[in-house]
């Protein structure tokens, strides 16, 4: 087939012309395109249908006619309905060793390569973003890999300094000729050491439920000078053991804030706490509190070992530590100042960390918002009031955990009761008639027979006594708690119980079994 008889049936708008633009043929698709009959064009030139000047017509046929690679210009052409259209051609010598060339000539409508080039464009850079983008996602999870690495380290350490203690404490009584003399300074060991495990374990199912969005906030207008007594009272006892000067700068006039008193003294002494551990021994500590536009801002100033600039947009997440170095092994697992920020944002506030560099102190400043309360009426506890007889419950201990079991057992021995242990559902039903107990401690989770069944078939025995009911428990989820109140607990306890806790579940059940007065 003949060149130019295939350009007739070619499926792109495609243009023959000589060297001189003398249009030779054209394509239906080209034809079409300028609003011409097929064959319309034959004997026309380049030039009658161009608006170009003559210059620039003949630069693009001299370019056309260089070489047999297509080479764009920008033509301008009249179509047949007298509209003008601008152009780009592509155009390319055909068979340039023979005397009579031939130059092919594609047309694109200007606006349609700018569009296409706008969308190759766009394409392009919407690659370029999903490539960032699944890099710093790549960089984001390798991170989180590295910081679960070193928190599951840092737990192990964490976990481990406590059962050391407790442990040498043990092997102390036992190779004691004389464990009374021991016993003291042991008991007090194993109390410190007790206390830190269920604070890491509380810490650890704080941050879970947070992060999962369990967390739930009982609220209510709560004065922040008593919020701050109590965190400074939990925190001052490490202050203390480092040797810190603490400065406490509260205003004279009561400040209130409609929030969680318990959580807000948790996020407190979170910050107090890291002020603490990341102060050399003999340092600053000041906390303020101070209103401005009618926000309630809390300052934490230490003169520690600071924030490195790098890190103070990640402080605040979770399982970050400022210092990971040997000397700072007791810093923490990382969760403290995430639970801060947690506790702060649902509050309404937020938090923020400043420092001027390392080893040139930190802030921590907590802004709330400020509840415009004129007064609060405020319970009084009368302290020369004796607190209420502890001693002649009988009391039913039901744990499979026989060591726990016993244990609590004999505690509460000690205090006057009676009481006996059992370590399993079915025997706890079994002994209930006979003792007829007045408290039940119940463990949940036990083989057999759960917790909650044991308490279903105790409540369903109109026959037996009714005694108060206390689930003594590892779980500590709020929905828990709030499952337990449906299915007939009385009280909600969360292993390991401090002997303060004990006493007041015992005490709340005396007050409530001492007859009527008149």
């Amino acid at each position: 087939m003949d060149l130019l008889d295939f350009i007739d049936t070619f499926p792109e708008s495609l243009l023959a012309v000589d060297l001189d633009g003398r249009i030779l043929r054209v394509s239906s698709v080209c034809a079409a395109m300028l609003d011409i009959k097929a064959g319309g064009l034959a004997g026309y030139s380049l030039a009658e249908l161009s608006v170009d000047t003559a210059q620039h017509l003949d630069a693009c046929l001299k370019l056309w006619a260089g070489g047999a690679s297509y080479t764009p210009a920008r033509l301008r052409l009249r179509k047949g309905t007298g509209e003008l259209v601008d152009f780009v051609c592509e155009g390319a010598r055909y068979r340039p060793d023979r005397a009579h060339s031939v130059l092919l000539l594609k047309l694109r409508l200007k606006d349609a390569t700018e569009n296409m080039f706008k969308e190759l464009t766009r394409q392009v850079a919407s690659l370029e973003q999903e490539v960032v983008r699944r890099l710093r996602a790549e960089q984001k999870l390798l991170e989180a890999d590295r910081r679960k690495d070193e928190f599951l380290a840092m737990l192990a350490h964490e976990l481990r300094n406590p059962l050391a203690p407790i442990m040498n404490s043990l092997h102390l009584l036992r190779l004691s000729s004389d464990p009374s003399r021991a016993l003291n300074n042991c008991r007090a060991i194993m109390e410190r050491q007790v206390r830190q495990l269920a604070r890491l374990v509380d810490d650890l199912l704080e941050v879970s439920r947070w992060t999962r969005g369990a967390a739930e906030l009982q609220r209510q207008i709560v004065s922040l000078s008593g919020i701050v007594q109590d965190a400074v009272a939990t925190s001052k006892p490490l202050i203390d053991a480092a040797g810190h000067d603490f400065e406490l700068k509260i205003p004279p006039r009561e400040l209130f804030v409609y929030g969680d008193s318990a959580r807000l003294v948790q996020m407190l002494s979170n910050l107090l706490n890291n002020a603490a551990k990341y102060t050399p021994s003999g340092g600053k500590i000041v906390l303020s509190l101070d209103v401005e536009d009618g926000q309630v801002v809390a300052k934490i100033i230490d003169n520690g070992i600071g924030i490195a600039p790098s890190m103070l947009e990640q402080v605040f997440d979770l399982f970050v530590r400022t210092d990971n170095s040997p000397d700072q092994v007791s810093g923490g697992l990382g969760i403290g100042l995430t639970l801060v920020r947690q506790i702060v944002q649902a509050h309404g506030g937020r938090v923020t960390a400043a420092s001027e560099g390392e080893n040139r102190g930190s802030q921590f400043i907590v802004h709330l918002p400020l509840h415009q309360q004129v007064s609060l009426a405020i319970s009084s506890v009368d302290p020369s009031r004796p607190s209420p007889s502890l001693m002649g419950l009988r009391i039913l201990i039901v744990d499979d955990n026989r060591d726990a079991a016993n244990s609590m057992a004999a505690m509460l021995g000690m205090l006057g009761n009676d009481v006996q242990a059992v370590y399993g559902g079915h025997e706890a039903i079994t002994v209930m008639t006979a003792f007829e107990p007045e408290v039940v401690f119940l463990d949940i989770a036990m083989p057999g027979m759960s917790g909650y069944e044991v308490c279903r078939r105790i409540r369903s025995n109109t026959a037996a006594c009714r005694p108060m009911i206390v689930a003594l428990t590892g779980f500590g989820q709020q929905g828990d708690r709030l499952s337990s109140r449906e299915k007939g607990f009385d009280e909600y306890l969360v292993k390991p119980v401090s002997m303060e806790t004990l006493q007041s579940v015992l005490a709340a059940k005396r007050r409530n079994s001492l007859p009527a007065a008149g």
